[in-house]
């Protein structure tokens, strides 16, 4: 029995290792575009919910959407109201990423084969 192709699965590994700076730009893109579809999806009292949406600087191929704001889990999640009612979540991240994700897996598979391709 032989085994074969461990050279060529190897090489491009390899050409994915040495692209790590066109990644992390690719995924500071993909963050900036669903940073961007959060604060759409977010209700405007009175902005500062809205104008908080951060992105974590992209290293080693990740980088964070997130809002630092001490009530955004409550306006994401919901919450319960004093008089024992429920208001639901607005759901402002998921809703974009749901919005996103078809469009992030074939430009991840566009990155991808161009890096393999190069």
């Amino acid at each position: 029995m032989e085994i074969t192709g461990f050279k060529e699965l190897y090489e491009q590994l390899d050409k994915i290792r040495n692209s790590q700076r066109k990644l992390n730009t690719f995924v500071a893109q993909q963050g900036e575009i669903l940073r961007g579809e959060a604060i759409n999806n977010t209700p405007k009292d009175t902005g500062l919910l809205r104008q908080s949406w951060r992105r974590s600087r992209a290293t080693q191929s990740k980088c964070e959407v997130y809002n630092n704001v001490e009530y955004a889990g409550h306006v994401e999640y919901g919450h319960r109201t004093r008089n024992g009612g429920f208001v639901k979540g607005s759901k402002m991240l998921h809703k974009a990423m749901l919005t996103h994700k078809k469009e992030f897996i074939e430009n991840t598979k566009d990155i991808l084969r161009n890096i393999l391709n190069d």
